[in-house]
């Protein structure tokens, strides 16, 4: 039997089934992702097998930020006049060089690391000792220059990211030993990041703005606080016309006296599709026409997740195609590029980064969902998209995730002679179906039994209204990210709380 019982789902006595077409040969396991209710598994989809196929070589991490990135680092000596003598203490890697006429010195190195490529600052090296050592960055297996560029008088000392910024950042620190007598102590080494970046402020969204619009001053004085100075507004439409329209320009103009820009946003998966996308463009066309009666409308936001659609699964590259036209002929409606909102790993999956490349000139700004509550891992979303060669041109927004979000259980299937999950061909498309009983194992109809069960806790993804963890991560984001000309400001969900 299943160390779970195939009941324990909220399945209210009913089989459940999630579409799986063009599956044709059998996996070994399948991942089923759910959040539970009242103790009991609530199935939400279903992670196609080999889905990570069409994803990048993974890369190497980039050092972190704001802490020290010495421990990291392995280091050996180098020398044919073996006249260096290298130790470790409390007070950091201690290297002592006695006299030559040979190169020498230390090189420091870090498997599966980088330093930051497009960042502009610096790194800085800090400890004390003797003057004349040299310093380097060189790509692995390249020597040493004999007389380093970066010769350094005394440290601290830094050595510019123009070193490092066109290249893969794969790096080796060299410290090369003077001709004398010598002994340095170098006790850390940090990443520090320029503020060269537009901040932009923050923006955030508000999906229903009936409760706002008999007060808009109070909006504006809830925006102010939160430091909030863009806002994406969801209009409702009716009759082919924007819903209380009179009371939001009222209030779309009370934000621009604020200095509080407004935008529209809009989105569903479906708009990936012939028919989704007909819809959308009529939706277009009345925003377009409600614009000209809200000239302090800004611009238009698009969230259309195709991802969210089964049918992705079974052909990924084909709905990004879907998502690059909808957003192509949404731009050639308004007239003017449009904002786009994008998952984290689109820049990592081969068909994602394709469409994304089809749209840059349809395309004002990116919002990147790096919806994680650690600021390091934040740091390492966000960089691939910072360091895209569109992001000087098209600002790249990173998007934080405040609101309640149900803890997520991640449970793995394994192929069994009896099981309570089913993979079904004999649907059209062919299914995954999780039954209320488990059934034997067949050829054509092959099952799985539960393996594992993993939580994914919640407070990895949003700060849940944890207000003094939220502003010191704020800080910080906007501290390191703004080293990257590209960045455009955070955005934050369900960061304004709702009118009354």
């Amino acid at each position: 039997m299943s160390p779970f019982m195939s009941v324990a789902f909220a399945s209210e006595g009913k089989e459940w089934s999630f579409p799986m077409p063009g599956l044709t040969a059998t996996p070994e396991k399948l991942v089923v992702i759910g959040v539970k209710e009242n103790g009991l598994f609530k199935p939400t989809e279903v992670v196609r097998p080999g889905q990570e196929d069409s994803k990048r070589p993974s890369r190497p991490a980039s050092f972190p930020f704001e802490a020290n990135l010495l421990p990291l680092l392995d280091h050996r000596v180098f020398g044919v006049e073996e006249r260096v003598q290298l130790s470790s203490d409390t007070a950091g890697v201690v290297i002592r060089c006695s006299p030559g006429r040979r190169p020498a010195g230390v090189v420091f190195s870090a498997a599966g690391y980088r330093l930051p490529p497009g960042m502009r600052g610096a790194l800085r090296i800090e400890g004390q000792g003797s003057t004349g050592f040299g310093l380097a960055l060189t790509a692995p297996g390249e020597d040493a220059p004999e007389r380093p560029s970066g010769g350094m008088q005394a440290l601290p000392s830094s050595i510019p990211s123009a070193t490092w910024r066109n290249t893969d950042g794969v790096r080796n620190l060299v410290v090369t030993c003077p001709q004398g007598d010598a002994t340095v102590t170098i006790s850390a080494l940090h990443l520090v990041p320029d503020s060269v970046g537009d901040h932009r402020g923050v923006g955030s969204w508000i999906w229903d703005l009936r409760p706002w619009l008999a007060d808009p001053g109070r909006l504006v004085d809830e925006a102010r606080r939160e430091g909030v100075d863009r806002l994406y507004v969801q209009l409702r439409i009716e009759g082919g016309q924007v819903e209380d329209a009179a009371q939001i320009v009222r209030l779309i103009e009370v934000l621009a006296r604020a200095d509080i820009a407004v935008h529209a946003v809009e989105g569903d998966a479906a708009m990936a599709t012939s028919a989704g996308r007909a819809h959308a463009l009529d939706r277009a066309r009345i925003l377009q026409r409600f614009k000209q009666a809200a000239p302090g409308l800004r611009s238009f936001q698009y969230d259309i997740e195709p991802y969210l659609r089964p049918e992705y699964a079974a052909d990924r590259a084909a709905g990004w195609r879907e998502w690059a036209t909808t957003v192509k002929v949404l731009s050639q409606v308004f007239g003017e590029p449009i904002e786009v909102v994008v998952p984290f790993w689109m820049i990592e999956d081969a068909a994602g980064e394709q469409a994304l490349e089809s749209v840059r000139g349809s395309i004002g700004s990116i919002a990147v969902m790096a919806y994680r509550t650690d600021p390091a891992i934040v740091e390492q979303i966000a960089q691939p998209w910072l360091n895209w060669q569109g992001a000087d041109a098209i600002p790249v927004g990173i998007a934080l995730e405040n609101g309640t979000v149900p803890d997520e259980y991640h449970r793995t299937y394994v192929r069994a002679r009896r099981g309570e999950v089913l993979l079904d061909r004999s649907e059209d498309g062919g299914a995954v179906r999780i039954l209320t009983e488990q059934i034997s194992d067949s050829k054509t109809k092959p099952v799985f039994s539960l393996s594992h069960e993993v939580e994914v806790n919640s407070s990895r993804i949003s700060f849940m209204n944890a207000r003094q963890t939220l502003a010191e991560a704020r800080r910080r984001l906007e501290r390191t990210l703004s080293a990257w000309p590209g960045f455009g400001g955070l955005l934050i969900h369900e960061l304004l709380g709702p009118g009354q």
